[in-house]
């Protein structure tokens, strides 16, 4: 009777072994990540149902609505033992279906630097910021500067302005040679 409660237990306790070897396999680093930094939203300050208001030099007019805004909420990162987060958003042209705005700011790889995307027409612009800069520091909040200037030459629009607390101030459109700013 002794020797088989003891088989038992040696069953359980290779069940538990087991068990305990899969969970390790699939979840090796359980490692927690933080929840976008609140002091990074200010370069795309846009919610749900806003309007990006642009005039261009002769007075026309240019509108987007914000349809989707998404930052990354707190997480356990089980399979990559890094973390990574984002904030992201579209804007629908009111005059054209294929004239679209979009942005992302990405932290990859911890604390490390991020980098800022716009996307117009479908056409992406990039900055990286400083990598010595701690993305989730309140300290580094201005991690891209006050402004952030894109430029991208050969592009339908090669120059794009963000500015920290405004969102996209200023568009540059090369093939009609409109500059359009927010009103």
């Amino acid at each position: 009777m002794i020797i088989e409660k003891n088989k038992c237990i040696m069953k359980i306790k290779l069940f538990v072994t087991i068990l305990a070897g899969f969970g390790l396999l699939f979840c090796s680093c359980g490692q927690d990540c933080p929840s976008f930094p609140e002091h990074l939203k200010d370069y795309y300050p846009y919610k749900v149902g806003d309007s990006i208001c642009f005039v261009n030099q002769y007075g026309d007019s240019n509108i987007y609505y914000v349809n989707r805004v998404t930052a990354t909420q707190a997480y356990t990162d089980c399979y990559h033992c890094e973390c990574g987060c984002a904030l992201e958003f579209d804007a629908k042209n009111k005059f054209s279906a294929d004239n679209n705005l979009s942005g992302s700011i990405l932290i990859l790889g911890g604390t490390s630097g991020a980098t800022i995307n716009l996307y117009i027409y479908y056409d992406p612009l990039y900055v990286r910021s400083l990598p010595e800069k701690n993305s989730f520091n309140p300290k580094d909040s201005l991690l891209f500067g006050k402004t952030v200037i894109f430029e991208k030459m050969g592009a339908r629009f090669p120059r794009a302005v963000v500015e920290k607390g405004k969102g996209i101030i200023e568009l540059y459109d090369a093939e009609n040679d409109f500059l359009w700013q927010t009103e």
